[in-house]
């Protein structure tokens, strides 16, 4: 490919009638042809047209502008051809208010080939099937470019200009060459401006040209972001909104941030600005509507091969029919005034099964994108929409059910109610349905001030949600001729500057909206796939009574049954889809095993999935039978909806959930819920009969949840005790060792796993003086049952020593408490990085030969510990590292036995030996 020439476009995201302008620079202008292939996307036809190049001599060379104005909305191609046969192209899209917008990415380390395409896993996904329609995907390049030269990025500049795809570096420390901190957090200004400094010069003089985009990720505060604007940087890219975590030193509290693209506010960047605000974009890197502020964590993060991890989805790799899900979703969701917007992250790491579920995705993209659902824009092109045709943030509103049905990670319930989500430069807001009030609102009218010492701050983690307890709503519904009037009424204890109202399931299909009375405004919203009109109304709220009169005209409308439930027990919610075959989720909300016999529509075929068998039960018989096995308590029903779906051995399941009550509250006693255990269980045993009263028994699930966290919460210290005993005893015969630090994972706090910015404070960490161990929490830890605990990291589990260097004289051995509770087989290797020499090196210092041991009573057996000798040379500087990795046959994984890249670590000591 001829390397002296370039291809520039600007608008590549664009309204139709709105222009998108080409520049061309070559040595000379002679054999060069430009033209626009419209209906990009599809195989036929493909309406093709020749652009006449115009070219002026400048002192850089010739160059030649062009200007394209799409007359309708949907996906183009530029494509340019040289005089050697050289061939590049750009995609290009214009929307008419139908579309959704795809910002798509990919994450990760893969370099590219003499031919220009992307080598490693990703080279038969992007080979097949985003090359040839020059999808503008981003790629968040991962490497330390402090020992990076321009000629290594050669490669990466030429498919940048082939294709249009957009490189972007990875903003985390190790990849600026700051080994030693774990955070962007650590960084001073002066560092990271001197970094950007260094991305800067290397992006030019590769030819990659003029650093706009970097990669947010997780671990930036507001002086880092002031330092990426002081620096011209237009765009952070993949900025994590959803969690609220730490990872090391760092404290990450996005409270407050939007979940589409918005300006950072010079108060704080997690609050909406404007483009006059010497602007900086920010685009998040997934989809989530935070209700990780209700009663667990719905996590939306798309990453369709990160969702196949451990519980995450707890998907089957055959057919991930969740990523499938979320992306109909989000590319179903109406489209106001301004297009709604979402990311697509793929990652690049990960057994064949990922990858398979990655092109999947790609594919069902293309034909979301087919059906003119989706178009697709990279952040710069975002970047120039908006700048464009939005001054501030722009109003945007979503509808969200739990896709993640059956997960139980992070404390989130089995099963989540549908949310909406509306956010705007004004405030930000989610609702579970079918509440009136929202769970959560930031007012970003009023000042922020919350300077990075309190974002570090565990306590003042920073910006609030408004308190809403003093607020009250009620809304009264009337007939009217043509419709519905609906009378809200307000009481409040405050003035709210911007208040929504959920109005769930409108009686009709509104055509027209009339505010009879009061201060307020309508903002429709429609339920994805099954179109049940809801809203929001939206207006000040003064202190004391206030009311609002809204007549809504239109045609009758009704809510289709997709939810039910049996006693509490099991659950049942029905999944619309475009194929016209519906699918019903059934979940179990005992963390126990449940046998269930449904009855089903005879004559028809339905058939089950579930994650170990994939599709089986296949009947036309009436009659269908699964066990929902913990720790993936879910099902998942064909052709049938909730409502023709009914459980046979209710009776049977009534009395499995008392006896478990009865085992739970005799394990696990509390003196101080003794006198509920006893109300709950005369309540649950119907006198006469002897059985359990229905109505009790929906209780249960809650009860057992609330009573088991309690007592994990009393009795954490007595089972750090417990696990240390057990240490003790198990290393008995290792005479002469001495523990000089300890650390014990997530040992108070609730089943299932805290929410991620909890789980550092929940571990138990005692170090003699001079000695210091971290775990950074990237991913999560988890509470199976009391005393039963660990942490569960993705890819790899990460801990930092520092101090035992004073110790070389000695055996230094580190202990790795581990067990399979669940049955993976699991088993694992461990690397030692040498972070204070020159290039961060890895040795691997040991690797299991089996599986570990199995299932809860693996906990106590001794094979559970893996000793670690750490060798000499490790303690020659102020700290190392250890990974912990899972080993597995990447080329035969099967992921309904396996879980690839979860790492679970219950415990850890360290032991000195006497001098040597």
């Amino acid at each position: 490919m001829n390397a002296n020439f370039s291809f520039a476009i600007q608008n590549a995201l664009v309204r139709t009638g709105e222009p998108v302008r080409f520049e061309i620079r070559a040595a000379e202008p002679a054999g060069w042809s430009l033209r626009i292939v419209a209906d990009a996307l599809e195989e036929s036809p493909r309406t093709e047209r020749a652009i006449t190049l115009e070219w002026q001599r400048t002192a850089q060379g010739m160059v030649a502008r062009v200007d394209y104005t799409p007359s309708r909305a949907g996906h183009y191609n530029a494509i340019l051809t040289g005089p050697n046969g050289d061939l590049a192209g750009r995609y290009f899209a214009a929307v008419d208010g139908g579309q959704a917008v795809c910002h798509f990415f990919i994450n990760g380390t893969n370099s590219v080939d003499a031919a220009g395409v992307l080598t490693g896993i990703f080279q038969e996904t992007y080979a097949a099937l985003v090359r040839p329609a020059c999808i503008p995907f981003e790629y968040h390049l991962s490497r330390d470019f402090s020992k990076t030269t321009p000629v290594e990025l050669k490669r990466h500049a030429e498919i940048q200009n082939r294709y249009g795809h957009n490189i972007v570096p990875m903003m985390v420390t190790r990849n600026l060459g700051f080994y030693e901190r774990f955070s962007m957090w650590e960084l001073s200004r002066e560092e990271l401006t001197k970094a950007i400094g260094m991305l800067r010069k290397l992006w030019t003089e590769s030819g990659l040209g003029h650093l706009e985009v970097v990669n947010g990720h997780w671990c930036i505060g507001n002086e880092n972001v002031r330092a990426l604007r002081e620096a011209n940087i237009r765009v952070i890219s993949a900025i994590v909104v959803n969690y609220e975590m730490r990872d090391g030193e760092s404290r990450e509290m996005l409270t407050g941030s939007p979940v589409r693209p918005w300006y950072a506010h010079p108060e704080d960047f997690r609050k909406p600005g404007s483009r006059t605000d010497d602007y900086i974009l920010c685009l998040p890197f997934s989809v989530t509507l935070r209700t990780e502020f209700l009663r667990g964590n719905v996590d939306a993060h798309w990453a369709p091969d990160i969702q196949m991890v451990w519980d995450r989805s707890i998907e089957s790799a055959p057919r991930a029919q969740r990523s499938l899900e979320i992306l109909d979703m989000l590319c179903d969701q109406p489209q106001g005034a301004f297009p709604y917007i979402f990311p697509v992250a793929l990652q690049n790491f990960g057994p064949p099964a990922v990858i398979e579920n990655n092109r999947n995705t790609i594919r069902h993209l293309l034909r979301k994108a087919r059906e003119g659902k989706v178009v697709f824009a990279n952040a710069k092109a975002i970047r120039d929409f908006y700048l464009r045709h939005a001054p501030s943030k722009p109003e945007s509103v979503e509808f969200m059910r739990d896709f993640m049905i059956g997960s139980h990670l992070i404390n989130k319930p089995i099963h989540h109610p549908d949310v909406i989500q509306i956010e705007s430069a004004r405030f930000n807001a989610a609702f579970e349905r079918p509440n009136l009030k929202p769970e959560y609102l930031f007012d970003y009218v009023r000042k922020w001030d919350y300077p990075d010492e309190i974002f570090r701050n565990f306590d003042l983690h920073g910006p609030e949600k408004e308190n809403l307890n003093g607020v009250k709503v009620g809304v009264e519904w009337q007939p009217m001729a043509d419709g519905s009037s609906a009378v809200v009424r307000i009481e409040s204890d405050h003035r709210v500057t911007d208040l929504p109202v959920a109005m769930w399931n409108l009686p009709c299909q509104p055509k027209k909206v009339v505010v009879a009375r009061g201060d307020c405004r309508f903002v429709p919203v429609t339920e994805p796939q099954v179109h049940t009109p809801h809203g929001l109304l939206v207006g000040a709220v003064e202190k004391g009574a206030t009311t609002w009169e809204v007549r809504f005209s239109g045609s009758p409308s009704q809510a289709p049954k997709l939810l039910s439930d049996y006693h509490g027990l099991v659950g049942f919610q029905t999944i619309l889809v475009a194929s016209g075959i519906p699918y019903t989720y059934v979940w179990n909300n005992l963390r126990i095993n449940l046998q269930l016999r449904l009855r089903v529509p005879r004559g028809r075929r339905i058939w089950m999935e579930t994650y170990e068998k994939g599709d089986f039960g296949h009947t036309e018989e009436g009659v269908l039978n699964v066990e929902l096995r913990w720790p993936r308590p879910w099902a998942r029903i064909w052709n049938a909806s909730a409502e023709e779906i009914l459980v046979d051995n209710g009776a049977e399941l009534d009395l499995i959930g008392a006896e478990h009550f009865e085992r739970v509250t005799r394990n696990c006693p509390l003196p101080s819920q003794e006198g509920g255990v006893k109300r709950l269980r005369e309540d649950l045993w119907q006198r006469r009969q002897g059985t359990p009263n229905p109505e009790a028994v929906s209780r249960l699930p809650a009860f057992l949840r609330d009573h088991q966290n309690a007592y994990i919460d009393q009795r954490h210290t007595q089972m750090v005790a417990q696990a240390r005993e057990w240490f003790d005893q198990a290393t008995a015969h290792e005479k002469g060792k001495e523990v000089v630090a300890e650390a014990y994972a997530y040992a108070k706090g609730h089943l299932g796993g805290p929410w991620r910015d909890k789980a550092d404070a929940q571990n138990i960490i005692t170090c003699r003086e001079g000695i210091h161990v971290e775990v950074p929490v990237y991913d999560y830890a988890i509470c199976h049952a009391p005393g039963y605990r660990a942490w569960h990291m993705g890819r790899a589990f990460h801990l930092r020593f520092k101090g035992l260097a004073q110790f070389k004289g000695r055996k230094v051995m580190v202990y790795l408490h581990c067990y399979d509770y669940e049955g993976l087989g699991r088993a694992y290797s461990v690397r030692l990085n040498e972070s204070y020499i020159a290039g961060n090196l890895w040795s691997e210092v040991l690797r299991t030969t089996g599986p570990l041991p199995v299932g809860p009573e693996g906990r106590d057996d001794p094979r559970s510990l893996i000793r670690i000798p750490i060798p000499l040379r490790f303690l020659q500087g102020d700290l190392f590292d250890m990974h912990v990795l899972e080993g597995y046959d990447a080329k035969a994984i099967d992921f309904r036995k396996q879980v690839p890249y979860s790492v679970a670590v219950s415990d850890v000591w360290v032991t000195i030996s006497k001098p040597i």
